[in-house]
Protein backbone atom coordinates (compact mmCIF):
# COMPACT_ATOMS: atom_id res chain seq x y z
CA UNK A 1 0.00 0.00 0.00
CA UNK A 2 0.98 3.56 -0.87
CA UNK A 3 0.22 6.62 0.86
CA UNK A 4 0.57 10.06 0.02
CA UNK A 5 3.72 11.51 2.07
CA UNK A 6 4.30 15.47 2.39
CA UNK A 7 2.01 17.96 -0.63
CA UNK A 8 4.51 17.42 -2.93
CA UNK A 9 3.03 14.28 -4.42
CA UNK A 10 5.39 11.75 -3.80
CA UNK A 11 4.45 8.04 -2.30
CA UNK A 12 6.32 5.77 0.31
CA UNK A 13 5.69 2.62 1.04
CA UNK A 14 3.90 1.59 4.15
CA UNK A 15 5.79 -0.25 7.64
CA UNK A 16 3.65 -3.00 8.31
CA UNK A 17 3.30 -3.40 12.06
CA UNK A 18 4.36 -6.63 13.35
CA UNK A 19 1.57 -9.11 14.53
CA UNK A 20 -0.11 -8.80 18.02
CA UNK A 21 1.00 -12.20 19.04
CA UNK A 22 4.87 -12.01 17.70
CA UNK A 23 7.49 -12.40 20.32
CA UNK A 24 9.70 -9.31 20.99
CA UNK A 25 13.02 -9.69 18.41
CA UNK A 26 16.16 -10.85 21.45
CA UNK A 27 17.89 -7.77 21.77
CA UNK A 28 21.95 -7.95 22.06
CA UNK A 29 22.83 -7.54 25.79
CA UNK A 30 24.65 -4.87 26.63
CA UNK A 31 25.18 -4.89 30.23
CA UNK A 32 26.16 -6.81 33.34
CA UNK A 33 29.08 -9.71 33.72
CA UNK A 34 29.74 -11.44 30.27
CA UNK A 35 28.80 -15.32 30.16
CA UNK A 36 31.14 -17.07 31.88
CA UNK A 37 32.97 -14.56 34.23
CA UNK A 38 32.89 -14.96 38.08
CA UNK A 39 30.78 -12.67 39.86
CA UNK A 40 32.46 -10.46 42.85
CA UNK A 41 32.16 -13.00 45.33
CA UNK A 42 33.45 -16.06 43.91
CA UNK A 43 36.63 -13.69 42.95
CA UNK A 44 36.85 -12.65 46.06
CA UNK A 45 36.81 -16.50 47.24
CA UNK A 46 39.53 -16.92 45.11
CA UNK A 47 41.56 -14.40 45.69
CA UNK A 48 41.51 -15.52 49.80
CA UNK A 49 42.39 -18.99 48.75
CA UNK A 50 45.27 -18.13 46.87
CA UNK A 51 46.84 -15.56 49.52
CA UNK A 52 46.59 -18.76 51.81
CA UNK A 53 48.30 -20.62 49.50
CA UNK A 54 45.17 -23.47 49.73
CA UNK A 55 44.37 -25.47 46.30
CA UNK A 56 41.12 -27.39 47.23
CA UNK A 57 41.33 -29.54 43.47
CA UNK A 58 45.16 -30.55 44.15
CA UNK A 59 43.88 -31.31 47.63
CA UNK A 60 41.15 -33.60 46.66
CA UNK A 61 43.35 -34.78 44.12
CA UNK A 62 46.26 -35.63 47.20
CA UNK A 63 43.39 -37.24 49.21
CA UNK A 64 42.53 -39.82 46.18
CA UNK A 65 45.75 -40.46 45.59
CA UNK A 66 46.51 -41.12 49.21
CA UNK A 67 49.28 -38.83 49.82
CA UNK A 68 46.74 -36.59 52.21
CA UNK A 69 47.57 -37.20 55.94
CA UNK A 70 47.03 -35.77 58.97
CA UNK A 71 48.13 -36.37 62.80
CA UNK A 72 45.63 -37.76 64.90
CA UNK A 73 46.77 -36.77 68.58
CA UNK A 74 45.20 -38.44 72.24
CA UNK A 75 46.37 -38.26 75.57
CA UNK A 76 46.62 -42.05 76.92
CA UNK A 77 44.70 -41.31 80.54
CA UNK A 78 46.74 -44.22 82.09
CA UNK A 79 50.40 -42.89 81.50
CA UNK A 80 49.02 -39.24 80.91
CA UNK A 81 51.30 -39.51 77.40
CA UNK A 82 50.19 -37.62 74.24
CA UNK A 83 50.48 -40.00 71.44
CA UNK A 84 50.46 -39.10 68.01
CA UNK A 85 49.22 -41.01 65.01
CA UNK A 86 49.09 -40.16 61.31
CA UNK A 87 46.21 -41.09 59.43
CA UNK A 88 45.38 -41.24 55.42
CA UNK A 89 41.76 -41.16 53.78
CA UNK A 90 39.92 -44.32 54.07
CA UNK A 91 38.15 -45.60 50.76
CA UNK A 92 35.13 -43.85 50.79
CA UNK A 93 36.95 -40.48 51.73
CA UNK A 94 38.90 -41.24 48.55
CA UNK A 95 35.96 -42.02 46.67
CA UNK A 96 33.92 -38.97 47.65
CA UNK A 97 36.83 -37.16 46.91
CA UNK A 98 37.28 -38.52 43.28
CA UNK A 99 33.87 -37.89 42.50
CA UNK A 100 34.16 -33.98 43.31
CA UNK A 101 37.14 -34.17 41.06
CA UNK A 102 35.31 -35.87 38.19
CA UNK A 103 32.43 -32.89 37.56
CA UNK A 104 35.40 -30.76 36.26
CA UNK A 105 36.27 -33.27 34.36
CA UNK A 106 33.40 -34.74 32.38
CA UNK A 107 29.86 -33.09 32.72
CA UNK A 108 27.09 -35.05 34.98
CA UNK A 109 25.15 -37.32 32.48
CA UNK A 110 21.18 -36.44 32.82
CA UNK A 111 18.65 -38.85 33.08
CA UNK A 112 16.37 -39.20 29.37
CA UNK A 113 12.98 -41.33 29.23
CA UNK A 114 13.05 -43.59 26.04
CA UNK A 115 9.09 -43.56 25.01
CA UNK A 116 9.44 -48.01 23.84
CA UNK A 117 5.70 -49.10 23.18
CA UNK A 118 7.52 -52.53 22.12
CA UNK A 119 8.77 -53.31 25.15
CA UNK A 120 5.19 -54.07 26.80
CA UNK A 121 4.67 -56.47 24.36
CA UNK A 122 8.50 -57.97 24.81
CA UNK A 123 7.74 -58.72 28.36
CA UNK A 124 4.34 -59.93 27.60
CA UNK A 125 6.07 -62.62 25.00
CA UNK A 126 8.96 -63.27 27.90
CA UNK A 127 5.63 -64.17 30.69
CA UNK A 128 4.19 -66.24 27.88
CA UNK A 129 7.30 -68.27 26.84
CA UNK A 130 8.05 -68.80 30.83
CA UNK A 131 4.48 -69.75 31.35
CA UNK A 132 4.59 -72.21 28.32
CA UNK A 133 7.34 -73.50 29.46
CA UNK A 134 5.69 -75.05 33.13
CA UNK A 135 3.42 -76.55 32.04
CA UNK A 136 5.25 -78.97 30.22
Amino acid sequence: MYRKAGGNGESKPRKKKPPATAAPAKEARTSGRKKGTPNKRTLEIAKRLEKLGCDPLEFLARVVLGKEKADLAWTDKATGKIEIVEVGPNLDQKIQAAKELAQYIAPKRKAIEIDMPAAGRLVDKIERVIVDHTQD
